[in-house]
């Protein structure tokens, strides 16, 4: 009975989990910001450590941008 307890709060969790919209999916739909510029969108995804396309990984490296290499991929906790 434990096990089947635990499957249905897995599977509640996952369900959960992928019904939920990234920052990204709320600022453009949710919040009605669907001019937001790719500097913006990139920073949004970079600070939350979402994948970054093609364009905004040039962003990212860019002189104006983090002066990175290498994009991490995971959420900044605080920037500055």
């Amino acid at each position: 009975m434990a096990k089947a307890r635990a499957a249905k709060a897995q599977k509640a969790i996952a369900q959960q989990q992928a019904s939920r919209p990234t920052i990204i999916e709320s600022v453009v739909n949710e919040m009605g910001h669907a001019d937001d510029s790719p500097h913006q969108i990139t920073l949004l995804k970079s600070v939350y450590g979402l994948p970054l396309t093609a364009g905004e990984l040039a962003i990212f490296r860019s002189p104006h941008g983090a002066n990175r290499q290498e994009y991490p991929g995971h959420p900044f906790p605080a920037i500055e």
